[in-house]
């Protein structure tokens, strides 16, 4: 019921709009020890992988069926459960020695490239291109983006990230979407909360308010 210090409104007064900014990828690329060492594992089961590696090391390399049992009893343990095809992966020398190779092939890279810091994606896929073909190393194309996922990380001081350029010279970035925030539209001020610019609404109705990320 209203009164003189209490009112009622429509739920639809209290409306929450979500801003969504579009920003050029920029990555950076650096051949470094740690990212290289990531590519001994599968992303997928890294952590298992990497608990096995830990355990019986390079042994899984020649004979990892003897550990079979013990790999398993750590899945059972810990109440890990993977996929038919991951678990497959984990328990397959196979993979285990195609991972390895890519990451000493990736070592080589590393050698020829040195530890610069790339920062203009752009130039520098042409350049890895071109130092695998030098190296004569057999490198697929799945082979190619698990290195450069793991040497490559968003910096926005790198330059943008092309991914097209026509034939009259128009150039297309790739643009990853990102969510900034939450806003809150208040009716009864007619005032809008500006995230981005960090303006909020001056009324005690406005609630549950969340900064966005920079």
């Amino acid at each position: 019921m209203e009164s003189d210090i209490s009112k009622i409104y429509p739920n639809e007064y209290f409306g929450y709009n979500k801003i969504t900014v579009e920003r050029p990828l920029r990555l950076s690329a650096k051949f470094t020890p740690e990212a290289i060492a990531t590519l001994r594992f599968d992303k997928n089961i890294a952590e298992e992988m990497e608990w096995a590696y830990t355990h019986f090391g390079d042994d899984l390399y020649k004979d990892i069926k003897k550990y079979k049992d013990k790999i398993e009893a750590h899945l059972n343990k810990n109440e890990v459960k993977l996929k038919p095809a991951d678990k497959t992966k984990l328990l397959s020398a196979e993979h285990w020695k195609r991972l390895l190779a890519l990451m000493q092939a990736a070592q080589k890279i590393a050698d020829k490239l040195g530890n610069k810091q790339f920062d203009d994606y752009n130039t520098f896929v042409p350049l890895l291109n071109k130092t695998i073909k030098e190296l004569k190393l057999d490198i697929d194309a799945k082979g190619v983006k698990s290195i450069t996922d793991a040497i490559t990380w968003k910096n926005e001081d790198a330059e943008r990230v092309i991914k097209k350029t026509e034939k009259d010279g128009t150039i297309t970035f790739t643009k990853p979407t990102a969510i900034c925030g939450t806003a809150k539209m208040c009716r009864l001020t007619k005032t809008y909360k500006n995230i981005l610019n960090g303006k909020y609404c001056n009324t005690y109705l406005m609630l549950g308010l969340t900064k966005a990320k920079p």
